[in-house]
């Protein structure tokens, strides 16, 4: 009695596994679509005509296992489909079981799409139509997976680079002594251009961003010019270049 224990436990064992691979045999995963995800979009480049130039393919990865028969893979403007599983809105392109590449993993398989027909700025939807049959079942089914759907979007040209803002340069005056006559006379002086002799009143402007003031004569002094005597008992002003403007005449006897 004790001995029949294990034989029993053994058996329970076996019919227990022998469950269980068929339902995972029945559970095996139908064909689907893989890529590209739902919605995606797809950057183009156009040519002269309107017609895409790059890129010259879009690929489209489904999955087929042993019970996946007769594999089409669809591709149209419209999203609608037909008893049949084709496109009721006509084909613009697809793959039959003779064109599907291998993609390089297990069960996957490429559908490589030429863009000759397709459009930039458009959506296009595309779906995978294929057979079943699943273990235990007598005759294979009619299956689709999709649709699923990608656009075509126009690549935005490349940016020229924004040239750099360059202030207008003076340049060097080509006035004489006898254009003189001929200038324009005005009270302030920019540093821009020539103008008459005159007295100079009001801010002046040194070309180089300073801003001071102009005086009519030498009794208003300067940062850049310091009162001497010229030993005459005159009061002088002395500038930088060692001019001395002097005020007055000398004291008779002198």
């Amino acid at each position: 009695m004790l001995g029949g224990h294990p034989s029993r436990r053994l058996l329970i064992s076996a019919l227990t596994l022998g469950a269980i691979t068929l339902v995972s045999a029945g559970q095996a995963s139908a064909g689907y679509g893989v890529a590209p995800a739902n919605g995606q979009t797809f950057p183009v480049t156009i040519d002269s005509r309107n017609s895409i130039e790059s890129p010259r393919t879009i690929d489209l990865v489904v999955y087929l296992d042993a019970q996946d028969t007769d594999p089409q893979v669809w591709v149209s403007e419209s999203p609608v489909i037909d008893s049949f599983g084709t496109p009721a809105g006509g084909s613009v392109g697809g793959c039959s079981v003779s064109t599907l590449i291998p993609f390089g993993e297990q069960n996957k398989w490429v559908c490589r799409v030429p863009t000759l027909l397709l459009e930039a700025g458009k959506t296009y939807y595309w779906w995978l139509d294929f057979k079943r049959q699943d273990p235990g079942a007598t005759v294979a089914t009619d299956r689709i997976s999709g649709p699923f759907s990608f656009t075509l979007s126009d690549a935005e040209p490349p940016q020229e680079p924004e040239e750099p803002v360059v202030e207008p340069h003076t340049g060097v005056s080509t006035k004489t002594v006898g254009s003189a006559a001929t200038l324009p006379g005005s009270s302030r002086y920019n540093g821009r251009r020539s103008i008459k002799h005159t007295v100079l009143d009001g801010d002046l402007h040194n070309g180089s961003g300073f801003r001071g003031r102009a005086w009519p004569d030498l009794r208003r002094a300067t940062r850049a010019s310091r009162v001497v005597d010229d030993g005459t008992g005159r009061r002088c002003r002395q500038g930088v270049d060692t001019t001395e403007r002097c005020l007055g005449a000398p004291p008779r006897g002198r």
